[in-house]
């Protein structure tokens, strides 16, 4: 018997078409047998009847076997369908994996910036003091009032626009910045 466009099929898938074929074929013997012995007389008769029935449940568990076959079929598809899945949830598994590693690198960065931002912070509060002794000592020396006080002074509304009024323009360009406001320039996000 041949059977055609085999290749394109799973080894299940093919044996179902072979078992299929095979209950049709002994389905057909099964009613010949019964045939046979319909027209047969006596002990031959008697023969004939257990030939045609063991050809009966011969055509029957060919049936069987046929319906068999095509669950394990499905169970071979669900099988490679499990395995697609699981290969998906290993790659989905390597993935965040990877995410949570890049999540904690970044973690780990942001904390590094942040602790630069502190001793940035710090720096300029250093530097910020070290501004307001110098201008004391200014004040002292040459009997100017220090900067940081007419700021305090400018702060109430009333003074500080008279206070203002009396202020020299700037004469100088602003200071560089220090090495250390340089710092508080954090990368932007994507």
């Amino acid at each position: 018997m041949v059977l055609t466009g085999q290749s394109s099929k799973t080894i299940a898938e093919q044996q179902q078409a072979v078992a299929e074929a095979h209950a049709k074929n002994a389905a057909a013997e099964a009613n010949a047998a019964k045939n046979l012995a319909d027209q047969a007389k006596g002990d031959a008769k008697e023969a004939y009847t257990h030939a045609a029935n063991a050809a009966k449940y011969a055509a029957d568990a060919r049936t069987y076997s046929k319906h068999a076959l095509g669950y394990a079929a499905d169970a071979t598809k669900a099988a490679a369908a499990a395995q697609a899945s699981l290969a998906r949830t290993i790659e989905y598994d390597q993935q965040a994996a990877a995410d949570a590693a890049a999540a904690d690198k970044a973690a780990g960065n942001a904390e590094g910036y942040a602790k630069d931002a502190r001793d940035s912070a710090d720096a300029a509060a250093l530097d910020a003091e070290a501004a307001r002794a110098a201008a004391d000592r200014r004040h002292r020396v040459h009997g100017s009032r220090p900067a940081h006080r007419r700021t305090r002074l400018a702060s109430r509304p009333s003074a500080g626009l008279r206070l203002h009024a009396r202020l020299p323009p700037p004469t100088s360009p602003p200071p560089p910045l220090h090495q250390h406001q340089a710092i508080l320039q954090l990368p932007s996000q994507k």
